[in-house]
């Protein structure tokens, strides 16, 4: 993903075995393959658009092991039943429960804030 909302920006995502081997192998290691990703597609001097790079390590994440939400093709309005309330008592939150903004963080934030105010009764 490059350029997201006009910002200078580049982020990515690597799953599997290769996912799970550079969050093992550090923060550095990640940044360095990616960053050699880089310049085997766009050539050497990508380098010095570089700045600050940071990755998330989630395949190590304890609570996570490198996991997010997906449902089938044609399914999603599933993620709206995950997150209905039971009896008015129980309430769901977290990326899966997001129908817009699923399999991220924001996702999870924004279905938690509307969880808790749907259970403290006072939902925007």
């Amino acid at each position: 993903m490059f350029r997201h909302l006009g910002q200078d920006l580049a982020g990515g995502y690597l799953g599997g075995d290769l996912a799970e081997e550079l969050d093992r192998a550090g923060e550095r290691a990640t940044i360095d393959f990616v960053i050699g990703e880089f310049v085997a597609m766009f050539g050497a001097d990508v380098r010095r658009h570089v700045g600050k790079a940071i990755c998330t390590r989630w395949f190590t994440d304890p609570w996570s092991r490198g996991g997010y939400s997906a449902t089938k093709p044609g399914h999603a309005d599933a993620r709206g039943v995950l997150a209905t309330p039971l009896d008015g008592r129980l309430f769901f939150a977290g990326e899966a429960c997001s129908i817009e903004d699923f399999g991220t963080a924001h996702g999870a934030y924004l279905t938690g804030i509307a969880a808790a105010e749907a259970a403290a009764g006072t939902s925007r």
